[in-house]
C-alpha cells in the first residue's frame, strides 16, 4: 500500500500530513500515545473518514 501526500485538516488546523509505503507481505504498526491521531489514518484508508488531500494506492 502507497499513501502519498495524504492530509487531514479540521478548518485551520491540520492534523495528519503523511505519507507511507508498506510492502506487500510486510507488516505495520502505528505507536504513541493516546489521542495523538493513530486511527485517522487507518480510518481514511478504509473510508471511514474523509481526507482533505489524497493519494492512495491501497492495490499495492
Amino acid at each position: 500500500m502507497e499513501i502519498d501526500r495524504i492530509e487531514k485538516r479540521y478548518g485551520a488546523t491540520t492534523t495528519l500530513h503523511s505519507w507511507l509505503d508498506v510492502q506487500p507481505g510486510a507488516f505495520m504498526t502505528l505507536a504513541g500515545p493516546s489521542v495523538c491521531g493513530k486511527s485517522i489514518p487507518l480510518r481514511i484508508v478504509v473510508g471511514l473518514t474523509l481526507q482533505t488531500k489524497r493519494q492512495l494506492d491501497a492495490a499495492r
